[in-house]
């Protein structure tokens, strides 16, 4: 069930910050910088759950579903670069991204992911501070 919702909130911000696949972000549009510790994948304990992998690199993370499909965050969130602010939080043992996109309407979406160290190839995974599962590195 935890899963699903964040699942559902990272399609959220993708049906309103998409763009399509075949885009390519500029290394000067890179958004996401993860920590070293953090960097590979990271696949879920729990067979059951839609999100089946995390991968992390230098400057992109990636969620590979039950269904095959992906979630490149890079390219959900390039084309609408300008009125969208990303914050980031590294530590040694904790990575959090906080993703606001803000609309003319003044409306603004807000997500947050954590991911915790809980040991040098285990971390728990949380969406807006809901813990969503428990992820092993390859």
């Amino acid at each position: 069930m935890r899963c699903k919702q964040f699942f559902w909130s990272i399609l959220l911000v993708i049906s309103l910050v998409s763009c399509s696949p075949d885009e390519d972000i500029p290394y000067e549009s890179i958004i996401f910088e993860p920590p070293s510790w953090i960097i590979g994948a990271w696949d879920n304990e729990d067979p059951e759950a839609f999100t089946e992998t995390l991968i992390f690199t230098e400057i992109n993370i990636v969620s590979e579903f039950k269904d095959g499909s992906t979630l490149d965050y890079s390219q959900s969130i390039a084309p609408n670069r300008d009125n969208t602010i990303i914050e980031e939080v590294a530590t040694d043992n904790e990575y959090s991204i906080i993703v606001r996109v803000s609309f003319p309407d003044g409306e603004e979406l807000v997500f947050t992911n954590t991911f915790k160290k809980t040991s040098l190839t285990s971390l728990t995974v949380y969406d807006n501070l809901q813990e969503i599962g428990t992820f092993v590195k390859r």
